[in-house]
């Protein structure tokens, strides 16, 4: 006698269990597609709601929004860096070229934070 595979056996209306599991892959093939692109393309990941509002690092961060296009930035220093310095002096000037607020108020916040 032999035995026959699990897949092999026939159902009614199927004809086997493999075609049976392959029409059930196929009618939810579509439906976890379209859950794993909506998944995707509503993804929000903001640091801004992962910080209390009380923290030092959520005001830090409010500013820099108010004041620069878009999350990456760059964090430029060196030894000896003041604010007397004439390559701090114009670095400043390059950086209020290119900063929103393009005023006085940028150049006094950061005097006050050097």
């Amino acid at each position: 006698m032999s035995r026959r595979s699990f897949f092999a056996k026939r159902l009614p209306f199927f004809g086997n269990r493999a075609m049976l599991i392959l029409c059930c892959v196929f009618f939810l093939l579509p439906f976890m597609l379209r859950g794993a692109r909506e998944a995707i393309v509503g993804i929000k990941n903001d640091v801004a709601d992962w910080l209390p509002a009380s923290f030092e690092e959520t005001k830090q961060l409010r500013y820099f929004r108010e004041h620069f296009v878009g999350d990456q930035f760059v964090v430029v220093s060196w030894e000896g860096c003041t604010s007397r310095d004439n390559r701090y002096n114009l670095f400043l000037q390059k950086v209020r070229r290119e900063s929103i607020a393009g005023d006085d108020e940028l150049r006094q916040r950061l005097e006050t934070m050097d």
